[in-house]
């Protein structure tokens, strides 16, 4: 089972990271010693974590617990949120940082950007729509590993 020293070195580096594209900051934590799948899980868990715990904080919403996985082969995989270790714990750093000032404002508002769900809220948001009671769809996310590898917990 992960460890949260783990999540939080994963954090750090997401949260500082200048690049402007998610692959480039997976390259980041690969570099950071998070190989392969686990970088990317990493990325993906965690910055659906932050953002699903700042999103509520604005409006009423709906998140579903899935996510699918589509690999590298285009075989689509769900798994739900509630199963996976580093979101669970990402939730909780999320939480301690947005409610007892864990982690830095800055450092959470960075990680949070990284949302695919922060950016469709404000992509609504600037269209003038209203997003309370909002319903997020299932989000995709698209992996260059095989799907079998995202059931492995490291």
């Amino acid at each position: 089972m992960i460890e949260n020293e783990k999540i939080l070195e994963a954090i750090q580096i997401i949260g500082v990271s200048k690049a402007t594209e998610p692959p480039k900051v997976i390259d980041e934590l690969n570099k950071g010693g998070f190989i392969g799948v686990d970088a990317e899980k990493m990325f993906c868990f965690i910055t659906f974590a932050f953002g699903r715990v700042f999103i509520p904080k604005l409006a009423n919403v709906h998140f579903r617990d899935e996510i699918i996985i589509d690999s590298i082969s285009n075989e689509k995989s769900r798994l739900n949120f509630s199963e996976q270790n580093i979101y669970k714990k990402s939730v909780s750093i999320a939480e301690a940082t947005f409610n007892e000032g864990l982690l830095s404002k800055e450092l959470f508002e960075s990680v949070m950007m990284w949302s695919p769900e922060i950016n469709a809220m404000n992509d609504a948001l600037d269209q003038g729509e209203d997003i309370e009671n909002a319903e997020f769809a299932v989000p995709i996310f698209f992996s260059s590993f095989e799907t079998k590898d995202w059931i492995k917990d490291f």
